[in-house]
């Protein structure tokens, strides 16, 4: 369901090595350890940005201040400053998905809360099933992880893999005859 963000670098995880101090200049290791060949660099996070990849910095003066998002020379995670932009919007969209989200499961009645009629309330087990099955499609979907049939393409609760390998809504699976 989420698309892959094409404007990210990966992160090579090789050491570099100083030729000064033969340690590795992003995690510290020393070229000397004979292990250093089969591990992988861990680099720290960055310090300059908070491992977010973009700044927010004031590119005008005292007098006339102007803000934009700019990419992180220092750790480099996105292509360039509209990568980076990119990517706080998609952020700040996700954040309003998931404060309509809470608010609407704020919004339902707990068990035995009073309701409008001042009497408690006591839904059927029917109701508060499909109500919590309704917010865990919902949560997936805003999470990106929700299932999507290969036949008529609705997102569905979960999928079936047929032997083919395609996965099919519960649906289409009973009316393939399998």
């Amino acid at each position: 369901m989420s698309e892959p963000n094409h404007h990210v670098i990966k992160q090579l995880r090789e050491h570099l090595f100083s030729p000064h101090t033969d340690q590795c200049v992003y995690c510290g290791q020393s070229a000397k350890d004979d292990a250093i060949e089969n591990t992988p660099c861990v680099r720290p996070p960055c310090k300059a940005c908070g491992a977010r990849g973009w700044l927010f910095c004031n590119t005008g003066n005292d007098a006339s201040p102007r803000y934009e998002i700019q990419r992180c020379d220092r750790c480099g995670r996105y292509v360039n400053d509209l990568a980076a932009l990119q990517s706080v919007v998609k952020a700040a969209q996700s954040q309003l998905e998931l404060l309509a989200f809470a608010q609407e499961v704020s919004d339902l009645w707990h068990e035995d809360e009073p309701g409008d009629d001042g009497e408690p309330y006591e839904p059927t087990s029917e109701d508060a099933i499909a109500t919590l099955n309704q917010l865990i499609a919902e949560a997936r979907q805003l999470l990106g992880t929700a299932d999507k049939c290969d036949e008529c393409g609705e997102i569905v609760p979960y999928v079936i893999g047929r032997p083919d390998g395609v996965e099919v809504c519960r649906d289409c699976f009973e009316a393939g005859q399998h």
